[in-house]
C-alpha cells in the first residue's frame, strides 16, 4: 500500500525510505543472472588478462576477484577440502607483500646509501598511494583504449560507452592481483612479479615490459628523486 499525500506531507523522508529501500543485489548473483553486468565483468577481466605477463596469467574466476570487491565474494581453496577465504585476507596479503618489496627495491637500488637516510629521503608509503596504484591500472585502460581493444556497452540507441576498470576500485586491483599471484605461483615467483612487473615495469633489467612501474609513476611526480 502506497502512502497517501497527506502522510507524505508530514513524514516524507521516513515513508520514502520505507517505500523505496531495497537491498542491493549481491555481486555473485548479478554475475549469474544479469547479462549486462556479466558482460561488463567479462570485459573487465579481459583487460586484466591483457595486462598480465604470460607467466603470471590467472583464471577468469580469479581475475573476477581483482575487479569486484564485496563481502559476499568468497575465494575457495581446496587443501584437500574446500575452504572459504575472505577476499579482504588476500587483499591484505597483497598490500603487505607490495610494501615489503618496495622497501627491498629502494635499499637494493641504492646500496651505497645508508638505509635510514634513504627512507628519510623517499618515504616508501608515497610509492604505494591510492593515486599511484590507480594510475598504474589506468595506464592499461588508456593503452587498450587507444588500440580500440576495449569492449563497449550501449547506453541508448545512439551512444556507446567504453568498459574500463571501475574508478572506485582501481586502487585495489594491484594488491589483489599480487595476493592472487602469490597464492597461485608461490612466494618466489610473486617476488619477481612485484619487483619487475609492478615496481619497475619498463625500468626492469630482467624482463622487457612497455608499461610504467610504480617507481616511474612516482618519479614522474617527484622528478629527480632517483
Amino acid at each position: 500500500m502506497k502512502p497517501t499525500p497527506a502522510l507524505l506531507k508530514f513524514f516524507p523522508p521516513v515513508l520514502a525510505n520505507i517505500e523505496n529501500k531495497r537491498p542491493p543485489l549481491k555481486v555473485p548473483f548479478k554475475y549469474e543472472h544479469v547479462p549486462r553486468f556479466r558482460h561488463k565483468a567479462d570485459s573487465r577481466t579481459r583487460i586484466i588478462n591483457n595486462m598480465l605477463p604470460d607467466e603470471f596469467k590467472l583464471s577468469n574466476r580469479m581475475l573476477f576477484y581483482s575487479i569486484y570487491f564485496d563481502h559476499d565474494i568468497k575465494l575457495v581453496y581446496k587443501d584437500p577440502k574446500p575452504i572459504d577465504i575472505e577476499q579482504t585476507r588476500i587483499l591484505d596479503l597483497g598490500s603487505n607483500l607490495l610494501m615489503l618489496r618496495i622497501y627491498h627495491t629502494l635499499l637494493t637500488n641504492r646500496p651505497e646509501t645508508d638505509p635510514i637516510e634513504l627512507i628519510d629521503k623517499v618515504d616508501p608509503t608515497e610509492i604505494n598511494t591510492l593515486k599511484i596504484r590507480h594510475d598504474f591500472i589506468n595506464q592499461f585502460n588508456q593503452i587498450l583504449d587507444s588500440k580500440n581493444l576495449l569492449s563497449k556497452i550501449s547506453i541508448n540507441s545512439t551512444l556507446l560507452k567504453t568498459i574500463k576498470i571501475e574508478k572506485s576500485t582501481r586502487h585495489k586491483v594491484l594488491p589483489m592481483l599480487i595476493g592472487l599471484v602469490h597464492c597461485q605461483y608461490g612466494y618466489e615467483q610473486s617476488k619477481k612479479f612485484i619487483d619487475e612487473w609492478v615496481i619497475r615495469g619498463k625500468w626492469s633489467t630482467v624482463e622487457s615490459y612497455s608499461h610504467r612501474g610504480l617507481l616511474e609513476i612516482y618519479t614522474d611526480k617527484k622528478m629527480d628523486v632517483f
